[in-house]
């Protein structure tokens, strides 16, 4: 009885607090760049088995297991990537306009994917973002050089075409892992990455002069924050009703 009145709602505060801390990370980052927003699914937790019971088979009483529920549990934590283009006044910054990350070296040498497109030309003319990843395969614009990037990637520097920017795809890019500053690695689940040319089957264009927007719509995070912090009050009022049940049952005399 015990585990029913106060592992229900606890397991239920848990999940409440990791919906409202994920809506807190959202609207922080409301501005944010190629923001991925990553709430909690959440679902409801295997029932465990209780005390041993009495039940009828045929009119023949037999030992059982009395079922018990064990509230809610976080099933998963997808991330979507739902930002559209939005115009910039830096012509280097790129957008990704359909599916697709780019690809970039962060500062320690690994390799990393990342729909923040906030790249500007570094001192020796690299496009990097601004936690100092790097492109790759590298994107080099000379001061006074005269450059375009095409929707389909394709980079000319002084009219001399250079290698093209490719993108990277995922069979389920929801299980990325998050390694902060925008960045991603593969999982598992999201299977490895699919590089290809912007444009072509299953990846997005690119558009320069933009970045993606976060995809965060503070209104939605807003409502689901009132319906979280309604989640997380219920249960904290169960847990406590379910506190005081025991203790007047504990206090009763044999």
């Amino acid at each position: 009885m015990s585990n029913s009145l106060l592992n229900v709602p606890a397991a239920g505060l848990t999940t409440a607090q990791a919906y409202l801390n994920a809506i807190g990370n959202e609207a922080a980052n409301a501005d944010t760049p190629g923001f991925g927003a990553s709430l909690p699914v959440v679902d409801a937790a295997a029932p465990y088995q209780g005390r041993a019971t009495t039940a009828a088979i045929e009119g023949v009483p037999a030992p059982g297991l009395l079922a018990l529920d064990a509230g809610s549990v976080v099933a998963s934590t997808p991330t979507g990537w739902t930002g559209t283009p939005t115009p910039t006044n830096t012509p280097t910054n790129l957008a990704i306009n359909g599916a697709g990350f780019f690809v970039v070296q962060t500062p320690s040498g690994g390799i990393a994917y990342t729909r923040a497109g906030a790249f500007t030309p570094d001192a020796n003319g690299q496009l990097v973002l601004p936690n100092g990843s790097r492109l790759t395969p590298p994107v080099t614009i000379p001061p006074g050089a005269t450059w375009s990037i095409g929707s389909d990637g394709q980079v000319t520097v002084n009219a001399i075409v250079q290698a093209p920017i490719q993108l990277a795809t995922f069979a389920n890019p929801g299980a990325l892992l998050n390694l902060g500053d925008n960045l991603w690695a593969p999982s598992a689940d999201s299977g490895a990455a699919q590089l290809g040319t912007p444009g072509s089957a299953g990846v997005g264009t690119l558009v320069s002069g933009a970045v993606n927007g976060s995809g965060v719509s503070l209104s939605q995070a807003f409502s689901d924050l009132i319906a979280a912090q309604s989640a997380y009050e219920a249960n904290a009022t169960a847990l406590k009703v379910g506190q005081q049940a025991l203790q007047s049952l504990t206090s009763q005399p044999l």
